[in-house]
């Protein structure tokens, strides 16, 4: 009888199989949208789970390259002057979480209405919740595994 094997902390990369791979376009994030009062996830007062998240596609370093090289305006040398570059670091952002905000529940618009999850909702969140968002789909996190999920040396 195989002894069960006690979970152990790894790091995982949500953007990256084992293979090296990028992750099959289906692979989500849950994202938790943080009270910015008390710092902790929005719970639901009667099940305690989470009531606002959002679905994040990761991004991938050659994704977020891509955005980059987007909006990245290439300058001509000028008298003196080296050519140079001057990125617009606001469309970066706002490409990743165009790109990477799949659906979300729990958020409202002005109205007190659902927020629905268009472009321009998107494109509308607080800079700082941008800021979070990009950060988790290109993040990896620790989780718990099986010592029997390594290869042995």
């Amino acid at each position: 009888m195989a002894q069960k094997r006690a979970p152990v902390k790894a790091f995982k990369i949500h953007a990256i199989n084992s293979d090296g791979g990028a992750v099959a376009a289906e692979s989500l994030i849950p994202f938790e949208v943080i009270d910015p009062a008390t710092r902790k996830p929005f719970v639901d007062d009667e099940t305690g789970l989470p009531c606002v998240v959002m679905q994040l596609k990761p991004i991938s370093q050659a994704k977020y390259r891509h955005f980059v090289a987007k909006h990245t305006e290439r300058i001509p040398a000028r008298k003196g002057q080296p050519p140079s570059e001057d990125t617009d670091w606001d469309a970066v952002q706002d490409a990743c979480v165009a790109f990477c905000v799949t659906e979300w529940t729990g958020l409202v618009g002005a109205d007190d209405k659902p927020l629905q999850c268009v472009l321009d909702a998107k494109l509308g969140l607080p800079g700082d919740l941008k800021n979070e968002i990009v950060a988790k789909a290109m993040q990896g996190e620790a989780v718990d595994v099986t010592a029997a999920s390594f290869r042995q040396p």
